[in-house]
């Protein structure tokens, strides 16, 4: 007997996207989902591409806003 086929959900959806966009490698989020990378690669390319892609434009407007808004002090890291 075969195994039903995988159908994501949009809550793995999100999660894909979220961590493609810190930059998880695609092996830690395949065992996160419980899936193979291959299946990964499979049912998931778009939000591997675009995970990355759409956390650098929020980081980018975020200091873009700050910049034009007059904030340019640099934080203490300490």
């Amino acid at each position: 007997m075969s195994r039903p086929s995988f159908q994501p959900t949009e809550q793995q959806r999100r999660t894909v996207r979220a961590l493609a966009g810190i930059g998880t490698k695609q092996d830690d989020i395949a065992m996160v989902l419980q899936i193979s990378s291959r299946t990964l690669r499979k049912h998931f390319r778009v939000e591997l591409d675009r995970g990355g892609l759409e956390a650098n434009g929020q980081v980018a407007q975020a200091l873009f806003k700050k910049a034009v808004s007059g904030d340019t002090r640099r934080r203490s890291s300490g």
